[in-house]
C-alpha cells in the first residue's frame, strides 16, 4: 500500500492528537472490538505508534468518546466498524458519512489509559 493510495489522511491536531479525515464510523454486527483494515492499522501503528503492540486510541469528536481499535482484514480501508451501542452513542445515522477523528498520540493514549484504570470509565468522559 502506498501512502497516497492510504485512507486516511493524518494531520498534527493538537499535542494530544493527530486529525484523521477520510475514514467513515459504520456499525458493526461485532459487539466488543472496533475494526480498521490491517493495512491501514499497520500503517498507523508503525508511523505514529512506533510499533507497539497495543491497539490504537481513536477519539469520536461529536461524541467526545475514546474507543480502541483493532486490525481486521475485512474491514474496507476507508471504514471503522464499530459495535452499534457506540454507533448509537456517537450519533451515527444510516447511511454514514466520512467523519474527521481524532488519533490519540501514543504519550496521550498511554495517560487516558492510566485514568481508564484509576477510574470508573473514565476513558467515556474524557
Amino acid at each position: 500500500m502506498s501512502t497516497y493510495d492510504l485512507t486516511p489522511r493524518v494531520d498534527e491536531f493538537s499535542d494530544g492528537y493527530y486529525l484523521l479525515t477520510g475514514l467513515t464510523v459504520v456499525p458493526s454486527d461485532d459487539r466488543y472490538v472496533p475494526r480498521m483494515q490491517s493495512e491501514v492499522f499497520e500503517y498507523l501503528n508503525t508511523r505514529y505508534y512506533n510499533k507497539r503492540p497495543v491497539p490504537l486510541l481513536i477519539r469520536h469528536n461529536e461524541a467526545q468518546s475514546h474507543f480502541e481499535v483493532q486490525a481486521d482484514d475485512s474491514v474496507p480501508t476507508d471504514e471503522i466498524e464499530v459495535p452499534y451501542e457506540l454507533t448509537r452513542d456517537f450519533g451515527v445515522e444510516y447511511p454514514p458519512e466520512s467523519e474527521p477523528l481524532l488519533l490519540a498520540k501514543p504519550r496521550h493514549a498511554h495517560h487516558i489509559r492510566n485514568l481508564e484504570r484509576v477510574g470508573n470509565n473514565v476513558i467515556d468522559r474524557l
